[in-house]
């Protein structure tokens, strides 16, 4: 007894069956992460080291030779490439495909924990990362208020944490505004006069605020631990530290010193259409969804600005969520219009709507019931999984067509009853789709099964047409017949081809006797013709990894030679503006300025 025959005898196990792939179909795609583009794992870890105030050739010779020095002793690196600049050194590790990169990241700060050491004391502590192109930024939020130094604190210690809660997020930065800090200036004439060098002076106030462990206390069943905490909290307990106590006279700081608080050294300008403002990046772990952490955002700014200060407004001044909504619902519309398209071409050539009813409810019922297998390893919702949909969609209805055409054949030129053409017209198509769908899966799914970018950008579309090419197998063999079955007419009259159609058929019979009376000549106007047209046109069309995409966004940058101020690299920044204000199309400008050059975007 065939699949089809068993389906057609029982029709409620069929349409369980079927509501069952609904079902898991529609929780998995309620649990797939939407992107603009699948998470990729890329074998590359970066070093990122910062040193305030050093020389591009001070942090090549004392921070970035001394990294590349002790990379060897990482197993796999397969290319090293570094970068060294003002303020800052840059290490980029590439490994082979395949790698666990997460491990190769334990393992480097392994070596650099060797060697720290080794390195300049003052210099921050250097920053291991994996490359995560699925990892970008999501939103950033820009924080307005007349006070920065008060908005820079609240965006550190209030928006920020919040923001870090949202499911999915990797990271936040927050950049601009302005901080307070100690400053101390010496007065190099007294401190010579009391015969105190300037280095024990700066170990002796960073000896007066430390935080140091002493060890544990027991006291019956309870433990204590115990710490040494002299940390500075305020100008005047600065002012007070004991520079030095000889025969009964104490010196203090404030003594030889100017103590003040004033604003932190800006290392940076942010401006919100010519606004000085802060800006606060969230970027999202590598399986983190951007629409659910942008919508998150969303919720935290409404929330937030209810209990922040009146004069600090939040702002979205780029939001990825909504590029990659509209580029999904495209994929999507499309998807919907083939479904439409294809339903009326059947219905032209069958000219009967419910066996086009048939293969209008077989196409959803195959898209989603790939949506649940798809979620279980790991595929998300983006346009490269939806464009191996859409590309499936074609597919899907040659199964169900095929399937339902050898059934009316078995109806109108065999003259069965209905019962019998749906289990006889299934039965014998059994072969033929299953080589047919066989085939097909045989060209996309040795991408999942190759190494390199390739496999990381393709391998969700591979298992997309996969997927729903199963799917429509097991709906073709099994709902259409159980449902032509049901819905179609005992009777099925043959209706006789239009005056279009009947002469479509005679030219291509003609054509078709002709090149079966020439086959070589055929065979070699063909071959003429590929090398013709078909590899010229190649050259004419052009190719790429992944087409150009326009996001509404343009970016102006500019990079300045080492040694220019921050200042004037923002006199330069501000003329950029200015220009670029003047463009009636151009919504919102927004400004980054640093030391070695400008961002606009």
């Amino acid at each position: 007894m065939s699949i089809s025959s068993i389906a057609i005898r029982r029709p409620v196990s069929v349409i369980m069956l079927m509501i069952t792939m609904v079902g898991m179909g529609l929780l998995g795609l309620k649990n797939m992460p939407v992107d603009l583009m699948p998470n990729m794992n890329v074998p590359v870890v970066l070093i990122r080291t910062t040193w305030v105030g050093a020389t591009p050739e001070d942090m090549d010779s004392l921070v970035t030779r001394k990294i590349e020095e002790v990379m060897p002793n990482i197993e796999g690196i397969k290319e090293m490439n570094s970068t060294s600049s003002e303020n800052s050194s840059f290490v980029v590790l590439e490994f082979d495909y395949g790698t666990d990169t997460d491990k190769k990241v334990t393992d480097v700060q392994t070596e650099l924990n060797n060697i720290r050491n080794d390195l300049p004391s003052d210099i921050d502590t250097p920053v291991v990362k994996k490359v995560q192109p699925g990892g970008e930024t999501v939103i950033s939020v820009t924080v307005s208020s007349k006070d920065l130094i008060t908005a820079k604190s609240l965006a550190e210690n209030r928006i920020k944490p919040r923001f870090q809660q949202i499911l999915g997020v990797g990271s936040v930065e927050v950049y601009g505004g302005y901080e307070k800090e100690v400053k101390v200036e010496v007065d190099p004439i007294k401190i010579e006069s009391y015969g105190i060098n300037i280095d024990d002076l700066y170990n002796i106030i960073g000896q007066s605020s430390t935080n140091i462990p002493a060890g544990t206390v027991e006291e019956g069943e309870k433990r204590y631990l115990i710490k040494v905490m002299t940390e500075l909290k305020t100008v005047e307990e600065v002012q007070n530290i004991v520079v030095s106590n000889k025969n009964g006279e104490v010196l203090y700081l404030k003594d030889v010193a100017n103590v003040k608080l004033g604003n932190k050294d800006v290392e940076s300008y942010n401006r919100m259409n010519g606004t000085p403002s802060i800006s606060i990046s969230v970027e999202k772990s590598t399986d983190g969804n951007s629409v659910a952490i942008s919508e998150g955002v969303k919720e935290a700014i409404k929330s937030l600005s209810q209990i922040l200060p009146s004069d600090i407004k939040l702002s979205v001044s780029y939001d990825t969520s909504t590029d990659i909504s509209n580029s999904i619902n495209n994929v999507k519309n499309n998807a919907i219009a083939g479904l439409i398209l294809a339903s009326i071409v059947l219905f032209i050539f069958l000219k009967d709507i419910r066996a086009t009813l048939v293969i209008a409810m077989a196409i959803p019922l195959s898209i989603i019931g790939s949506f649940f297998l798809l979620n279980s390893i790991g595929v998300g919702l983006n346009i490269i999984s939806l464009m191996g949909l859409s590309l499936g969609v074609g597919m899907l209805v040659d199964n169900g067509v095929v399937v339902l055409d050898n059934i009316y054949r078995h109806m109108t030129e065999l003259k069965k009853p209905k019962f019998e053409s749906a289990r006889d017209g299934a039965a014998e198509m059994l072969v033929p789709i299953v080589a047919s769908t066989a085939t097909t899966v045989a060209v996309f799914l040795p991408i999942v099964m190759t190494e390199g970018l390739a496999k990381e950008v393709f391998w969700g579309m591979s298992w997309s047409v996969t997927f729903s090419l199963l799917a429509s197998l097991l709906v073709a063999m099994t709902f259409v017949p159980m449902i032509s079955n049901k819905i179609l007419k005992e009777k099925v009259v043959e209706v006789q081809d239009g005056k279009l159609l009947t002469f479509i058929k005679n030219k291509y019979i003609k054509l078709l006797s002709l090149t079966l009376k020439h086959k070589l000549k055929t065979v070699l106007i063909v071959i003429i013709m590929f090398f013709a047209v078909v590899i010229p046109s190649i050259k004419i069309v052009g190719g790429g990894f992944l087409p150009a995409t326009d996001d509404n966004v343009y970016v102006v940058t500019g990079e300045t030679p080492s040694g220019v101020t921050l200042d004037k690299v923002d006199s330069i920044t501000r003329r950029v503006e200015k220009i670029l204000e003047k463009d009636k199309y151009t919504k919102n400008i927004e400004t980054s300025v640093e030391n070695d050059g400008f961002s606009i975007n």
